[in-house]
């Protein structure tokens, strides 16, 4: 996957139902650092993207046969960084 990211690029650790990114920002900084490694370029991490309050997971809804929930429902909301023109890849570890 990493191989296929060409800087320079921002790249946005996604929360996960509680609002947590460390997973994401692991494999971000993973990601970023083959990135800079290679001539592709440049990447950088940012946490632009936060949960405005926890959802039920995935794999909690799939086990009670839920279903999907709509874009709303994931109550992701941006920050007020402001991203300079580059390309931006998310990172979930999904």
């Amino acid at each position: 996957m990493a191989a296929l990211i060409t800087g320079p690029c921002w790249l946005i650790p996604i929360p996960d139902s509680n609002g947590n990114t460390d997973a994401n920002t692991r494999l971000a900084h993973h990601i970023a650092r083959h990135v800079n490694a290679s001539a592709a370029g440049t990447a950088q991490i940012v946490k632009a993207i936060h949960r405005t309050r926890p959802v039920q997971s995935q794999c909690a809804r799939h086990k009670l046969a839920l279903g999907p929930i709509t874009p709303e429902q994931h109550h992701l909301a941006r920050n007020r960084k402001t991203l300079t023109l580059r390309q931006t890849y998310f990172v979930d570890n999904v």
